[in-house]
């Protein structure tokens, strides 16, 4: 046992002040250090079980993978939900989108798909702001990236885009004349507005930058006009160019028929709580009831009832109403608006529309009155599902669906493969064959995609 200094009276009087305080430190941290950091130590008997094997009864949480914001690591390590025979498994391809409304979004979450089951080569779409940008000077030279761009209001950059548009010019600025992007092979194609005056500046921008920097085109850049309906057809257009090109650099012949690739998987649960389904409800908030003036966005929307619609007039193009919109019991103060703005209609499509479909998909024995299955839908790309679930098939096709567009022609193209006879694969492949085709047999009727298949 070691003894402690014994320190007489004489020394104990000459301590200043400052020698008081530096002792009591002093003690203060022998004392936290002897007590394990904690003053009033308890010891913990489920320590050990920190560091050990889980025990019998000790359910675990493990630990989910970190999610990467490198796209080549992200590439490398993406597990592919569908069944092909890789060719060429060094030519992957990563789509990436920057969308304000969505629609960039679904035609890259298309094209990624559609390059898949034509060429046999893994491919992802990407949303532009779950990376970081600056990875793109270490993109491998044996893939390939696809930027589907629109272009926001007067000139500007999607919400999702405006890291991605910083990240090129800060790099524009730093890197003067250095081709930091050599490797980078890439293709874009640009959402705009010719009613606009900068029509389509974000994708001519993009496109401008990653060539100064030393990316290599693909093809020259494609561009949408939503002012005359145009997009689908030009899309069309640059993505048939697209695939020439790949089909020359991969040296393989592309599959004529579109084989059809599930991207969710749909799963009927027993005993799902009542409360907890969804009925037209946008989002969790909604439906729980927890909804907050505060956290109004356009994701988590409020919903206001129309008080007030008449017609004003009608033109060749245009059908105008007026139409007013109730604020009551929404705080004043939670209300911000800016110039520039909008209000949505949050429709739901029509019973008639949705009793047409659902004969057709053999839903016509579930009839009002009788419980209907709840189904939960689940995404296979890794991502959120497009559908808010659990929720029952009629709800989907009422709220959730867009069923009274016009259907695409990739869509009918692959309906073909299902068809429920010779007749009517014949009729879908006719539709799809043109555009002039596709025009007047379906979008110059405004035929919904359960009228295009049950007049």
């Amino acid at each position: 046992m070691v003894g402690l200094p014994v320190v007489s009276r004489d020394v104990v009087a000459k301590l200043s002040y400052g020698d008081w305080l530096v002792g009591l430190i002093a003690l203060g941290l022998i004392a936290l250090k002897a007590t394990d950091g904690k003053l009033h130590h308890i010891p913990n008997p489920e320590f050990h079980r920190w560091y050990s094997s889980p025990q019998e009864g000790q359910p675990t949480k493990p630990a989910g993978p970190k999610r990467t914001r490198n796209i080549n690591i992200k590439m490398s390590e993406a597990v592919w939900p569908f069944s092909v025979s890789f060719s060429f498994q060094d030519k992957d391809l990563v789509v990436f989108w920057g969308t304000q409304s969505g629609t960039a979004k679904v035609l890259a979450k298309s094209l990624a798909r559609e390059a898949t089951a034509r060429f046999n080569i893994k491919s992802m779409a990407g949303d532009l702001d779950d990376y970081d940008h600056s990875h793109l000077a270490d993109f491998p030279r044996g893939k390939f990236a696809i930027f589907i761009l629109a272009t926001y209001g007067e000139g500007d950059p999607p919400d999702n885009t405006l890291d991605f548009c910083s990240v090129l010019g800060q790099l524009r600025c730093q890197e003067q004349g250095e081709k930091i992007l050599e490797k980078l092979r890439f293709a874009t194609f640009g959402l705009g507005n010719k009613n606009y005056a900068e029509y389509n500046k974000i994708v001519d921008s993009v496109t401008e930058s990653l060539l100064l920097l030393g990316g290599n085109q693909l093809i020259p850049v494609g561009k949408g006009d939503e002012s005359d309906n145009s997009t689908e057809r030009s899309f069309s257009e640059w993505k048939s160019t697209l695939f020439k090109f790949l089909e020359k650099d991969l040296s393989i012949k592309p599959n004529e028929t579109l084989k059809y690739i599930p991207s969710v998987t749909v799963t009927t649960l027993e005993n799902a709580r009542p409360t907890l389904v969804y009925r037209g409800e946008p989002n969790k908030k909604h439906l729980t009831g927890h909804l907050t003036t505060a956290a109004v966005t356009q994701d988590n929307p409020y919903k206001s009832p129309i008080v007030t619609s008449r017609h004003l007039f009608d033109s060749k193009t245009r059908h105008c109403l007026h139409m007013e919109f109730s604020i009551d019991g929404f705080p004043s103060q939670a209300l911000k608006y800016e110039t520039g703005d909008h209000l949505a209609v949050w429709p739901s499509n029509p019973s008639a529309e949705v009793e047409r479909l659902a004969r057709i998909l053999g839903l016509e024995k579930v009839k009002e009155g009788k419980k209907e299955e709840v189904i939960e839908i689940t995404s296979l790309e890794g991502e959120q599902s497009p559908v808010p679930s659990p929720t029952t098939r009629f709800v989907a096709l009422r709220y959730y669906l867009e069923i009274c567009g016009s259907p695409t022609r990739d869509t009918l193209s692959l309906l073909a493969q299902f068809a429920p006879d010779e007749k009517a694969a014949k009729q879908l492949t006719e539709f799809v064959s043109s555009h002039e085709a596709f025009k007047s047999g379906v979008t110059d009727k405004y035929l919904t995609l359960a009228q295009v298949n049950y007049p």
